[in-house]
């Protein structure tokens, strides 16, 4: 697998609020380009609201996988868009969010079409080169060393001397991933690195 510098990066779009004020015709509006947002009372907040209904950290906003999404933390009011309440939603242009009783419009740019599939493609070469790496050999449980495939990135087969528990031939860990559970990790570290290699204007090819 080679690395080439020279492709789009998907550029993070802006997200603006448009906060609505009880009583008036006014609204405050705020623009931010960051990939997390917290919303609540607490003065640190980077969406800072008023009222008794707000949390003091009511709720989230993270840009992850080309997308705004948000997230209720808890709060006592709840979090709503478009009238329903939810505890995680992707967030689309014009939607109608509330904070307990404090009502914000949310409205952003869409990402470049170009960054998205090369993310998609990316995303799909890495999946080709790991996927097979992770197949039930023989139709028998395998069992792969957790420690490994977190410290060395690698996926060591456990070794299972008759009556004794599963080992790992290279660093002795009992710590162990079934083929499930190795499929899922490798599955979210993939994720992970082609948003970066998309960030960095690196393609994953053959």
């Amino acid at each position: 697998m080679q690395l080439q510098k020279g492709c789009p990066m998907n550029k993070r779009p802006s997200i603006t609020f448009e906060i609505k004020h009880d009583g008036d015709c006014s609204s405050t509006v705020k623009t931010f380009t960051d990939f997390a947002i917290k919303v609540g009372s607490i003065r640190s907040a980077g969406l800072c609201l008023e009222g008794n209904s707000i949390s003091r950290m009511h709720a989230y906003i993270k840009y992850e996988m080309d997308s705004y999404w948000l997230s209720d933390l808890g709060s006592s009011m709840g979090t709503f868009v478009n009238g329903q309440r939810v505890n995680k939603a992707k967030l689309e242009n014009g939607d109608i969010l509330r904070f307990g009783d404090v009502e914000v419009l949310v409205t952003f740019e869409a990402p470049e079409k170009n960054g998205d599939d090369f993310h998609q493609e990316t995303a799909r070469q890495v999946w080709k080169h790991t996927e097979p790496r992770v197949k039930v050999s023989n139709g028998k449980q395998t069992y792969y060393c957790e420690q490994c495939f977190h410290i060395f990135g690698e996926l060591n087969v456990m070794e299972k001397p008759h009556g004794a528990l599963h080992r790992c031939p290279k660093c002795q860990s009992e710590w162990k991933l079934n083929e499930g559970q190795a499929r899922h990790v490798v599955s979210l570290k993939l994720q992970h690195y082609s948003r970066l290699a998309n960030r960095l204007g690196i393609s994953l090819e053959n």
